[in-house]
Order: C-alpha cells, then sequence, then structure tokens
C-alpha cells in the first residue's frame, strides 16, 4: 500500500510539472502493483515463502525450557475503565497469547515472561493486556512476569534476557508469529540465550483459495505484513 501511494504522489507531481508521460507509468504502475499484491494466489506464495522456515510442530514435541516468553503484537489496552470488563483487545496475534498458555499447561514452563510496552493512547500497557488474557486462560498469576519497556524486537530480546539472567534462566520457548519467528530467534540469540522456536499465528493456515483472482483486502493485508517482514530481515 505504502509503495502504491508513493508512486501516485510522484504521478501527481509529474503531472504538475507536465510530464505526462512519467505520470501515465507512475500511475499505472501503481495499480498494477496494488492490483497484484492484492490477489489471494500471488499473496498465498509470498505467505508461504515468509513462514516456510517455521514448520508447525506438535506442543507433545517441544522440549522443556526454563521459562516461555511471549512477544507482544497482538493486543492492546481499551477506552474503557476496567469496570466495564472489556479493558483489552485481542488483535490478530494474540494467539501468541493462547499458544502460550497452552504451553504452560502442558508443563514446559514453569513460568511466563510477556514482552511489548506501552503505546501512546493505550490505556494499559501490553503486557498488562496480555496478562489479564492469561488469567482468564488459567494461568495463575504468580507464574506471569511482565517485561514493558520494549517497542522493538530488539528491545523485546535485550530487556527479556536481563530479567532471565536476573532469575538464573537461559533457555526459552520463544512464543511469536511463525512470520515473525526467523527474525526475533536472531535477536534472542544474540543475548545468548537457548531459543526453542514455539511459532503460531500462521497466516498461511487461514488464507484459502476460494476467491484466488479477485482483488481482496486480507490478501493486501497479508502482503504488506509480509513485506514488512522481509525489509526488517534485510536491515538487520
Amino acid at each position: 500500500m505504502g509503495t502504491a501511494l508513493l508512486l501516485g504522489i510522484f504521478a501527481l507531481l509529474f503531472t504538475w510539472i507536465k510530464l505526462r508521460r512519467a505520470a501515465f507509468w507512475c500511475t499505472l504502475t501503481s495499480v498494477l502493483w496494488l492490483g497484484l499484491w492484492s490477489l489471494p494466489i500471488v499473496s498465498n506464495v509470498l505467505v508461504g515463502y515468509v513462514e516456510s522456515q517455521q514448520p508447525v510442530v506438535a506442543i507433545s514435541k517441544l522440549p522443556r525450557a526454563s521459562a516461555i516468553v511471549i512477544l507482544g503484537g497482538g493486543m492492546t489496552g481499551t477506552r474503557w475503565p476496567a469496570d466495564i470488563e472489556q479493558p483489552a483487545d485481542l488483535g490478530l496475534a494474540a494467539d501468541r497469547v493462547w499458544y502460550g498458555a497452552k504451553l504452560f499447561h502442558a508443563g514446559k514452563a514453569p513460568v511466563i515472561i510477556v514482552s511489548g510496552g506501552r503505546f501512546l493512547g493505550q490505556g494499559m500497557s501490553e503486557p498488562e493486556a496480555m496478562e489479564l488474557f492469561l488469567l482468564d486462560l488459567g494461568v495463575p498469576q504468580s507464574a506471569i512476569v511482565q517485561e514493558s519497556r520494549s517497542r522493538t524486537t530488539t528491545e523485546n530480546a535485550r530487556y527479556t534476557a536481563k530479567l532471565l539472567r536476573s532469575f538464573g534462566k537461559k533457555s526459552i520457548l520463544l512464543v511469536t508469529s511463525a512470520s515473525h519467528m526467523q527474525r526475533a530467534r536472531q535477536h534472542f540469540d544474540k543475548e545468548g540465550l537457548r531459543v526453542i522456536p514455539a511459532a503460531t499465528d500462521y497466516l498461511s493456515a487461514r488464507i484459502t483459495n476460494d476467491y484466488c483472482c479477485l482483488p481482496s483486502a486480507d490478501a493486501l493485508h497479508a502482503s504488506g505484513m509480509m513485506f514488512k517482514e522481509l525489509l526488517a530481515r534485510a536491515v538487520m
């Protein structure tokens, strides 16, 4: 979407300075680019490529670790007070919290660290929202540790590693979206932790080809997420 908008801006600029041929090609490229990545059949290929490095693993096959680390990115606070009983909103990647709770109940680690930050306008930090969800999923509060300073994946790894070292723990089950796992694991590896990937939130699992050749807003959103992830990997 951002690339298409940028091309559109260039088209307007070229039109204003009377470069009509350049404006035409910018406009055409913008429309074709937007249309291409809006097609589910094309978006599915991109999603499959990005997520292919994280095969689905049954919980029973995962080893035990010192801690489960759940990265934020799927939950936010709402504008309502706590007494409304809806203080948090489950976002697209809230699968991470649900999966982390499943790992805990399977006895894979005795503690869960929820890592995220507070964003402008939120009533609570993301780790606070994640903790509420974990409590509703039956995880005891005594088993939950919040890391609420981080704003990026780099900071997730840095601040979580400090917490783990203070507890004398080094092995973790890292829970994040499948598309995000490769980059997240590299950051945690750099902090000297023994990382066991526990990927979830597979976008490829919920995309279908029922309308493979018709533009879709969902397909465009998925393509944008994958391009963002590939760009972030490239600049690490």
